[in-house]
This record gives C-alpha cells, sequence and structure tokens, in this order.
C-alpha cells in the first residue's frame, strides 16, 4: 500500500469512527487508531523497531506483526464486522478462526460477560490467542487448538512460516500454499446445544464444508446472527456462493452481502465476501423449542 493509499485509508477510517455510534466510546476507538497509526510510522516504518506487544482499551494484546493489529483493528473495531445488538448481559458468542484473539477481546468489551468459545487452528497463532486470554484474565472463554471442517479427526492445514498468524491460513491448499502441517478438526455442529446470539466464521475456505455440515445436523436453526466472511474464487473454476446462501434460505435466514468492488469486471477474480445472516424467526426461537432437533 503506497503513502497516498494510506492516507486516503486513514482519513476514511477516522471518519468512520467519528459517524458510527454503538455501545463503544467513538473517543476511545479514536484514540486507540491514533496510536496505532503514529507508533507504526515512528517505531515500525522509520526506526524500524519489532513491536509485538500492545495495549489496547485495557488489553493487554500480544501480536507477531504490527501491520496485521492494525488491519484487524480496522475491521473489527472501526467497520465493525462483528458488532451486534443483545438485550442479554451475557450472549453467547462462537468465534470461528479466532487468530491472536482480538475478535475474541472485542466480544468481551462490547459484552463484558459474554459467553466465548473460540477455535483456531493454527498453534502458534492459538498460543498468543489463549496468552491474550490468560493475561487479561477473561472469563468464560473457552479456546480449542482445531480446524473446523465437517468431521472429527486430523486435517491437513497450510500456513506461511515467514508469516505467523497470516489471515491467510486455510485448510485448502489453493489457499495457502507454503507449508502444511496435520491439525485436529472438529465438527462445529458437536459443540452447539443452545441458542448462539452471535456467530462469527473467518476459516478461509472451509466455510462453506461447516455450514452445510451444521445443516445437515439441524443446528443452524439455533443461531439467531452470524457474520460469515465467504472466500470466493479460491478455486478460480468453481463458483459456490449460490450453494451457501441456499443452504441459509432454507433454514429460514435472511441476509445481507458486502464485498469490495474493485475489478468487478475481472474474471475469476479472488473476493472476500462478507455475509451478515439473521434467523427470521429468532425472537421466537429457544432451545427448549428445538430440542427435538438437537
Amino acid at each position: 500500500m503506497g503513502i497516498l493509499e494510506s492516507l486516503w485509508n486513514i482519513r476514511q477510517n477516522l471518519h468512520m469512527i467519528t459517524s458510527n455510534k454503538t455501545r463503544l466510546s467513538r473517543t476511545s476507538i479514536f484514540l486507540a487508531y491514533l496510536k496505532l497509526i503514529l507508533k507504526s510510522f515512528l517505531f515500525v516504518l522509520i526506526l524500524r523497531i519489532k513491536l509485538t506487544k500492545e495495549n489496547l482499551f485495557g488489553f493487554k494484546v500480544r501480536f507477531f506483526r504490527y501491520p496485521a493489529l492494525i488491519m484487524m483493528f480496522d475491521e473489527i473495531f472501526i467497520k465493525k464486522e462483528y458488532y451486534f445488538n443483545s438485550e442479554k448481559k451475557n450472549p453467547f458468542v462462537i468465534d470461528c478462526g479466532a487468530n491472536i484473539g482480538l475478535a475474541t477481546l472485542f466480544f468481551k468489551k462490547l459484552y463484558p460477560q459474554s459467553r466465548i468459545i473460540a477455535f483456531e487452528a493454527d498453534v502458534k497463532a492459538f498460543e498468543l490467542l489463549k496468552q491474550n486470554v490468560e493475561n487479561n484474565r477473561l472469563k468464560n472463554v473457552e479456546l480449542h487448538n482445531k480446524a473446523l471442517y465437517n468431521k472429527e479427526g486430523k486435517i491437513k492445514f497450510y500456513y506461511d512460516p515467514k508469516n505467523p498468524s497470516s489471515l491467510a491460513m486455510s485448510t485448502e491448499k489453493k489457499r495457502m500454499d507454503k507449508a502444511a502441517a496435520v491439525v485436529s478438526s472438529t465438527t462445529l455442529s458437536s459443540h452447539i446445544n443452545e441458542e448462539v446470539d452471535f456467530l462469527k466464521m473467518d476459516i478461509e475456505g472451509a466455510e462453506g464444508i461447516v455450514i452445510e455440515e451444521m445443516s445437515s445436523k439441524n443446528k443452524l436453526r439455533l443461531i439467531k446472527e452470524m457474520v460469515i466472511e465467504y472466500h470466493h474464487h479460491i478455486d478460480k473454476k468453481k463458483d459456490n456462493l449460490s450453494k451457501i446462501l441456499g443452504i441459509l434460505e432454507k433454514n429460514n435466514f435472511g441476509y445481507h452481502i458486502s464485498s469490495t468492488p474493485n475489478g468487478i469486471t475481472q474474471k475469476a477474480k479472488f473476493q472476500d465476501i462478507l455475509i451478515y445472516a439473521y434467523h427470521k424467526n429468532r425472537s421466537q426461537v429457544s432451545y427448549s423449542a428445538l430440542k427435538g432437533w438437537v
């Protein structure tokens, strides 16, 4: 990213911070973002100092690379891709593809009493996720160092040894064709036995398989709201977006779709597509009503 593009992105983010009204303080987000940007320019770009620790909103955060931290902060705290409203003080949240845990911290900032289950397949990212949960003494957070898939067992997981906790790590070789490790896999449906207030899913290509497995076990009906990051054209020959949308429609979900339109006329171009899905009868959905399906 060039200097002019970076400055434009900063301007856009500052405008977004000042204009969005949520449960989170705009002032605290503005000051945190300003600190990240200034430290990035001074310490990372100019002085070439490697930073691996930061304090955000009172949370002690460990990470591998400062630019990656800013990127995640941008998506999670500024764009608020995983923001949701709940009448409960302790909503049940599932974080699929937790990486180092910044979204987990966001959910705890949003709802301090929330109950969270977080999944992360990569060993190194999981270690920082665990540290970020333990160092901040977060309660009611359950961690699993496993890849989400449609079966329990072992599976190949692809990662970049030179870029720990890369946001492109995947069970799909075409998404991350660097190095491979064998990791434990689990089904998301086996961890859902009650109503889920919010589900965040960013698992780099396995989202379709996981959603399909959940649907086959009738567990999608227990999800009130979710944001799925769909990775379109990992395989440039496959167009499967309609499949996942069809599953959502079959399970009585409404949805909104968002994606960056850059290069829209380019054939077989990779896209990150955000799908916000909400159960149309979520106010009536309850575990007691659905226990016959579980």
